[in-house]
């Protein structure tokens, strides 16, 4: 009869088995043995192995599995490195080391980074033309075109981190930039200088091509002195009889209405994806209940306009910009505090979840810092926090960061230097309202209690209005005083209050800009607690008072507003009423 063993099983493992036997292939490429493949670089040729090439880099594993020639022949002509880079490529794939410096305007850095990893996952500002290249160069169409997105939607990081790959560029390439009419821009400016920085890179060849290029340029759209100070200066435009007709025409335009558009002329028109000051209106409540529906004000052309919903419904939550989309966080919906974090994206007009807080909090602040998103303080099951949550776009992750000295509730924040966040103001754990101002460094993790907004003994502000300016604080009730705080020598200082009372309500929602402070929403002293305010209204600096602009499509409660810039073509009203998943007509005001 047979006899069973029970022994147990047994593994051994050598832990440097897999690097011992890449130092094997190592040696093996450099005595040019079982190599099967043949790199041609400048001239110099680099023998490797398939399997090595293909493991290390998937642009390497495409060129052997695209059914090429360098498939079929076991050879390839490398065009887009030096044969210095390509060695050091090598080394790194058989060693794990690898030393690199910028030596070309068309980096090896760049392509380094390209031949070594997923493109598409490492492109960036300075290298999307690289990429583009090589895509272009090997037929990967799906990488070309991802290529051509994100040169479009980055448009304005591309041209500051990219312009020398700009101006190298061939006339076909730039003309294709410059007639694209979804590149996103903040400033018609901006394609009218690639322009002229194109042209000047190689002036005698180019000259010829400036009528055409120039054609396609938004010169209407111009800022009017611009036209006339660097425009009509500029030796290409007023040497050229042609091009000096065009900026005669657009300076015509200008002296017009410029914003009526009714010309089907394309060059009369923003692009696009020209970049849009918005302040945008999420959720809150309104005379209908809670509410989903968000709103854009387009403060060029003074009207609302409507922009995808939230996925829920929400009240009491926050908004940030983070690297310009909008950060949607925490709050109340369908009566349970929420953790959700909704992120809308201009560059898509649509919204997308991120990773949720972790715990539900509602009142909370958010603000945006050193590359960073902060949710401050809140309320948790009745019971106001102190807690802090830094979150990293790349990864998609919060964590836990120290703590505030104060557990607070409906705080005002702003920050400096891109590096503090300074709490204002907002409501204590026995919900009364306080004068405190504490201070977060990103940098090192640590706060610190600055001297409090210098108000009588027993006056606080329950919702003062608060703005960062030229590294100051400035604290206003939007009525009767004004404060600046000096963060460095944490010092007050009552200045002059510029602002002529505003009607009275009580908690609105407000977004400042340039000086300038919006209104919008909050209860009148005057009106019911179950009817708040429909009308808005701004701040003018420049004629220091408040001006009504027009009123919002929905009067609303305990909502978030955040200043984003959107591309012109998902500000039209017809696109986005389809892209609204809820209709608000009940509560709609006719402007």
């Amino acid at each position: 009869m047979g006899h069973t063993s029970n022994i147990a099983k047994m593994e051994f493992r050598e832990d440097d088995r897999a690097s011992v036997i890449l130092e094997k292939l190592r040696l093996q490429r450099l005595d040019g043995k079982y190599c099967d493949m043949v790199l041609t670089v400048e001239g110099r040729t680099f023998k490797a192995h398939r399997n090595v090439l293909a493991a290390c880099s998937p642009y390497f594993d495409a060129m052997c599995n695209s059914g090429f020639e360098e498939e079929k022949q076991n050879m390839a002509t490398i065009e887009c490195v030096s044969a210095d880079a390509m060695e050091q490529i090598l080394d790194y794939m058989y060693t794990g080391q690898i030393s690199i410096t910028r030596c070309r305007s068309i980096s090896d850095v760049a392509i380094e980074r390209v031949l070594l990893s997923l493109p598409h996952q490492n492109m960036d500002a300075s290298n999307c033309f690289v990429v583009r290249h090589l895509a272009d160069l090997y037929g990967f169409i799906d990488l070309y075109e991802r290529s051509k997105k994100f040169i479009r939607n980055q448009f304005m990081q591309v041209a500051q981190n990219s312009m020398e790959d700009i101006v190298r560029l061939n006339f076909d390439e730039i003309l294709e930039i410059i007639k694209d009419e979804d590149i996103r821009v903040e400033k018609e400016e901006m394609v009218y200088e690639i322009v002229i920085a194109w042209v000047n890179f190689d002036v005698e060849s180019r000259r010829r091509c400036l009528l055409e290029l120039l054609g396609h340029v938004r010169l209407p759209q111009l800022n009017r002195n611009y036209l006339i100070n660097v425009v009509e200066k500029e030796p290409l435009v007023s040497e050229n009889e042609e091009c000096l007709k065009l900026y005669m025409d657009a300076k015509h335009q200008t002296d017009t209405t410029r914003h009526s558009y009714c010309s089907d002329s394309p060059v009369l028109k923003p692009r696009k994806g020209r970049l849009q000051d918005v302040v945008i209106i999420t959720g809150g409540i309104s005379e209908q209940g809670p509410m989903s529906e968000c709103f854009g004000y387009v403060m060029e052309e003074n009207r609302w306009t409507p922009l995808p919903a939230l996925p829920v419904e929400l009240r009491f939550h926050a908004a940030a910009e983070l690297n310009g989309c909008m950060y949607v966080v925490g709050g109340s919906s369908n009566g349970l505090v929420t953790n959700s974090v909704h992120v809308y994206d201009p560059n898509v007009n649509s919204w997308r979840c991120a990773a949720n807080l972790p715990d539900p909090i509602e009142y909370l602040s958010l603000v945006a810092c050193n590359g960073y998103l902060y949710a401050l303080g809140g309320i948790r099951w009745e019971r106001v926090q102190q807690t802090v949550y830094e979150y990293d776009q790349d990864l998609d992750q919060w964590k836990k960061v120290s703590d505030m000295p104060t557990p607070k509730y409906n705080m005002q924040v702003a920050t400096i230097d891109n590096r503090y966040i300074i709490t204002i103001a907002g409501r204590d754990r026995h919900r009364r309202p306080v004068k405190l101002v504490e201070r977060y460094d990103t940098y090192t993790g640590e706060w610190s209690s600055l001297t409090p907004i210098p108000l009588e003994e027993g006056t606080c502000w329950d919702l003062p209005v608060v703005e960062a300016f030229h590294g100051k604080i400035h604290v206003t009730d939007l009525a009767t005083r004004q404060f600046c705080l000096d963060p460095d020598k944490d010092n007050w200082t009552e200045v002059a209050c510029q602002f002529c009372r505003l009607p009275e309500r009580t908690c609105f929602q407000y977004c400042c800009m340039n000086r300038n402070v919006f209104i919008f929403g909050g209860w009148g002293t005057e009106r019911s607690i179950n009817s708040p305010i429909s009308d808005a209204c701004i701040f003018n600096q420049d004629l220091n008072l408040w001006t009504n602009i027009s009123s919002p499509p929905a009067s609303t409660l305990a909502s978030a507003c955040c200043f984003l810039q959107i591309p012109y073509e998902f500000l039209l009203n017809n696109d986005n009423q389809e892209s609204s998943t809820r209709s608000c007509s009940a509560s709609v005001k006719k402007a």
